[in-house]
């Protein structure tokens, strides 16, 4: 993540150079950046659980992602 003065606001940029968001302040483009990047981090912790679609996680205690898919058909 780059902070880059873009007029008189401050851009927000990403890894691959496009721009996340505008902001009016320098302190609150890098408290973007530092949420972003614990965001990112937490998520590279969390890689192969995603609570929006339980049912690709895969534990003991509910079997396969095949397992799951037929437990939930109606």
């Amino acid at each position: 993540m780059k902070i880059k003065k873009y007029g008189r606001y401050f851009a927000v940029f990403d890894a691959q150079g496009a721009l996340v968001c505008l902001c009016v302040y320098r302190k609150g483009a890098r408290e973007v950046v530092r949420r972003l990047e614990k965001s990112n981090a937490a998520s590279k912790k969390d890689l192969g659980t995603n609570p929006a679609m339980p049912y690709l996680q895969t534990n003991e205690d509910i079997g396969t992602v095949k397992d799951v898919a037929q437990r939930e058909r109606f």
